[in-house]
């Protein structure tokens, strides 16, 4: 009996495992089938997603925002952005935009551009829109009855290269600015700026030039304000010549004690660059032997300058930049 009922029992568990494994065999297409419609599921969900995920992580990992001016609302073209304490930046396209990767251990923005009132913001509390206000100086109305400006001829003041010359490469986003005394002390005008330049062989970039005017502050032993609130464009060819500037129809004023001219590098075609980036023509500097009046900045911030000595004793290296004028008699 006891054998019978073994055989009986096992003859029932074949049976059972039989059943068994053909309800999982019939089961099996729909598994597949249920299996593939949740990978399909879920590969439709992250390529829906992606896009903004990617758009989340360029978000956090870089600034953007369109600069405007705060009267009119409409993009400010061509406005340093630059890290309070960090000499990187860049500059907004002529729609006012602008797009830089973040750096986590600055916390501060300066935005500047010529005729507006400098502005610091925080990178983490950045807008889609940042207003610039306007100068708006009080200029009180002059009336000069039957005088007329009476000036001279042209006269030329400034630096040329006389001694020794050094071939100077800034990067863009520098600006340099010269002092040429007015040792006539009169009022006048300027008509003209020449620069002197040389071509540079190898080079990654050709660089364009926004010439700046400024009053000399004595007390600072530096340029003061901007005689003038426009920027002033200039490509210069990558040869060695003296690049005329003709500035006539801007009517700048020399002071009496002389002009700050600045040459700003200016990359307005959103080149992308580093700092190893060589820029073309290179600018010429001459060794003088008057006080360095030769300043460097960076997009708008405070003016320095070089404390190394040149090779000549005693001498000192400064921009070679003349300037044509108008004085009164």
């Amino acid at each position: 009996m006891r054998n019978k009922h073994n055989s009986d029992l096992v003859a029932n568990t074949n049976e059972d495992i039989r059943l068994e494994l053909l309800r999982t065999v019939e089961a099996t297409p729909y598994f597949i089938k249920k299996t593939n419609n949740i990978y399909k599921m879920k590969k439709t969900i992250f390529v829906f997603f992606l896009p903004v995920i990617l758009v989340t992580i360029y978000a956090q990992s870089n600034i953007q925002s369109v600069i405007k001016d705060s009267l009119t609302t409409k993009g400010i073209p061509f406005v340093n952005i630059a890290y309070l304490n960090l000499n990187i930046g860049t500059i907004s396209d002529e729609e006012g935009f602008f797009s830089m990767k973040k750096n986590n251990d600055q916390q501060f923005l300066q935005l500047s551009a010529l005729g507006y009132r400098n502005k610091v913001v925080d990178i983490n509390k950045i807008d889609s829109t940042i207003y610039l206000s306007p100068k708006i100086e009080q200029l009180n109305e002059i009336v000069v009855y039957g005088k007329k400006n009476n000036y001279t001829k042209n006269i030329k003041l400034g630096l040329s290269a006389f001694f020794t010359v050094i071939k100077t490469h800034l990067p863009f986003g520098y600006e340099f600015a010269s002092y040429i005394e007015n040792k006539y002390h009169k009022k006048g005008i300027i008509k003209e700026v020449l620069l002197s330049l040389n071509k540079t062989e190898k080079y990654d970039f050709i660089a364009t030039y926004n010439v700046k005017f400024y009053s000399y502050d004595s007390i600072r032993k530096q340029p003061g304000t901007a005689l003038f609130e426009q920027n002033i464009f200039v490509k210069p060819e990558n040869k060695t010549y003296k690049l005329k500037i003709n500035v006539e129809n801007y009517n700048i004023s020399l002071p009496k004690e002389g002009v700050c001219v600045g040459i700003e590098l200016v990359n307005v075609e959103n080149f992308k660059t580093t700092s190893m980036s060589k820029i073309a023509p290179a600018i010429i500097f001459t060794y003088t032997n008057a006080d360095n009046l030769t300043w460097t900045r960076f997009m708008n911030k405070k003016w320095g300058q070089d404390s190394k000595h040149p090779p000549r004793i005693n001498d000192f290296s400064n921009a070679s930049i003349v300037i044509t004028a108008n004085i009164e008699r």
